[in-house]
């Protein structure tokens, strides 16, 4: 867990967990973005896959045995369920697509909170551009799709998204 300088009880939360599973990392200072905790993350991370969970959604009950049963049994390197989102009290699906590149040229209908990937792909397109100020996701799924990895759309609920007022 990457806290980018977060002003709520991340760390305190986060270090209650007795889990040597989880590791908890914190940014000297905010940094602006989303692009650098994340591939701080992705460099710290151990295990194989990644996941991203940003702190206003949040995931199903095993959201990550569902993402990770598909990314072994399927040969994909990029997995990706639906999402469900909650705006002033009402729920409404999020896209539901299946895997296209040329519709990924002109659209991005993956979020980040719905994908795992293998960490090495991740690592071998660069992570996330720092340099992009918008659509880092979108930008990072193009470099991985243009690279030929292999995506597959799971058409499962995984996530439900909170999107804030200041939501990127």
């Amino acid at each position: 867990i990457v806290n980018d300088c977060s002003t709520d009880n991340t760390e305190r939360i986060i270090k209650s967990y007795q889990d040597r599973r989880i590791r908890y990392l914190k940014t000297e200072e905010n940094c602006g973005s989303d692009s650098k905790p994340k591939n701080i993350g992705i460099k710290e991370a151990r295990g194989e896959y990644v996941a991203f969970l940003d702190d206003d959604d949040i995931y199903r009950q095993d959201a990550l045995k569902v993402l990770l049963k598909y990314m072994e049994h399927s040969g994909a390197d990029v997995v990706y369920g639906d999402y469900l989102i909650e705006e002033k009290g009402k729920i409404k699906p999020g896209w539901s697509i299946d895997f296209s590149p040329s519709l990924l040229q002109k659209m991005n209908y993956i979020a980040m909170s719905v994908a795992m990937a293998k960490r090495e792909c991740l690592l071998e397109v660069g992570g996330f551009d720092e340099a992009v100020p918008k659509f880092k996701d979108w930008n990072l799924w193009l470099r991985l799709q243009k690279r030929g990895y292999r995506f597959l759309h799971i058409p499962i609920i995984v996530t439900e998204v909170y999107p804030q007022e200041k939501s990127i």
